[in-house]
């Protein structure tokens, strides 16, 4: 298995080369996540399901989590690489590299220093605390339906009864863009970063709850959110980035 830190929204530290990036050439025939890209495998519950026929792979590529906010089973990625004699690559957000459960014997496509993991850790925490801060909001939302089975990271998708135009009009008005899916109609995927603050996860939540309820949703109760400076990882990571600099 090989694991490809690529993606997100942090800058590589300096030295540090990506791996190979999702548009580019894995050794063919390439079995790719319908997540990923269209393909003749399946969804199910925003997880990928394989189709085994046809020309065996030599390559077998997810996402995990996948843009959905859905983990995928990786077990299953390499029982099925295993049979095929395939490679299986697993594209991970660097937010989450010290967060999310990867498979045993797993080469690195791309490292990262060790003076920056605690940061990116920190930083990834936080992330995913914001995407559960805003999914507990979400969730009080009447009218929403939550199509991931296995949720997992920092990307939040919900469907919507309204359409995505209606939604997105509102939304503009708190600040936050969103763009159609294509996937599913009045589908929403938000993805929360250690940058997003609780006020902002706030005004998202009493936007769509204005939009579809008419009304603001019910405070929730303090947790440990609300326990980190909001601006502690970037302090963190910017004193790390200087060092690595020599600044």
């Amino acid at each position: 298995m090989i694991a490809d830190f690529s993606g997100g929204d942090l800058a590589l530290p300096p030295g540090i080369e990506r791996g190979p990036q999702i548009g580019e050439r894995f050794p063919a025939p390439v079995w790719w996540s319908p997540a990923i890209k269209p393909s003749e495998h399946l969804l199910v519950g925003a997880r990928t399901v394989w189709v085994e026929s046809g020309v065996s792979p030599a390559s077998i590529v997810v996402e995990h989590p996948n843009r959905f906010g859905c983990g995928e089973d990786l077990v299953a990625l390499t029982n099925l690489a295993n049979r095929h004699g395939a490679e299986g690559w697993v594209i991970v957000d660097p937010l989450l590299v010290t967060l999310v459960e990867l498979p045993p014997r797993l080469d690195p496509g791309t490292q990262w220093p060790e003076a920056d993991l605690e940061t990116l850790h920190d930083a990834g925490v936080r992330s995913l605390q914001a995407a559960e801060a805003l999914r507990r909001r979400l969730q009080e939302v009447p009218g929403l339906s939550w199509p991931v089975r296995y949720p997992a990271g920092r990307t939040l998708t919900f469907v919507t009864p309204v359409p995505v135009t209606v939604l997105r009009a509102g939304l503009s008005s708190v600040g936050v863009s969103i763009g159609a899916s294509g996937w599913w109609e009045g589908l929403v995927t938000l993805t929360l970063g250690w940058w997003h603050r609780r006020d902002q996860l706030d005004g998202v939540a009493a936007a769509v709850m204005a939009i579809l309820a008419g009304r603001d949703p019910a405070p929730v109760t303090a947790d440990s959110y609300d326990q980190i400076p909001d601006d502690l990882p970037r302090r963190r990571l910017n004193r790390i980035m200087s060092n690595l600099r020599g600044g």
